[in-house]
């Protein structure tokens, strides 16, 4: 059952009380004084995979497995680790360079559109600071 918070304007006491679904969420103590309800922010976690190596392929499949999502929230885990290699190293992530390499090998060079855009993105920021001084 929901716990549903409780305080008493004269007394500053605050009470954690469980209600029911179809229960009246209402709290009248012995002496009839009806207690004020708090709302706060739900206090949930969202997932993530802050707690698992970012090398480890195996540890991402073992998370990701019993999940029940779609291809964009696995897309987005791989970015976020693909992100944590990347600054714990402090260059590229060596994963995603190794899969843009087999990327242009099968397909006689040509280089994957996101590696061309990250390229096109480095190119324009150097010749931006160059141009500065």
């Amino acid at each position: 059952m929901p716990n549903y918070e409780f305080i008493n304007d004269l007394t500053g006491e605050t009470k954690l009380l469980s209600f029911g679904m179809e229960d009246n969420k209402q709290y009248i103590d012995e002496d009839g004084y009806r207690w004020r309800r708090v709302f706060c922010n739900p206090q949930t976690s969202i997932d993530s995979l802050s707690n698992i190596d970012a090398f480890s392929s195996r540890q991402f499949v073992d998370k990701t497995r019993s999940k029940r999502g779609n291809l964009g929230e696995m897309i987005d885990y791989s970015e976020e680790l693909s992100q944590k290699r990347s600054e714990k190293l402090g260059t590229k992530d060596p994963v995603k360079q190794k899969y843009y390499e087999s990327y242009a090998s099968k397909r006689h060079g040509k280089r994957h559109l996101d590696e061309r855009k990250e390229k096109l993105k480095e190119l324009s920021n150097k010749e931006i600071v160059l141009n500065l001084k």
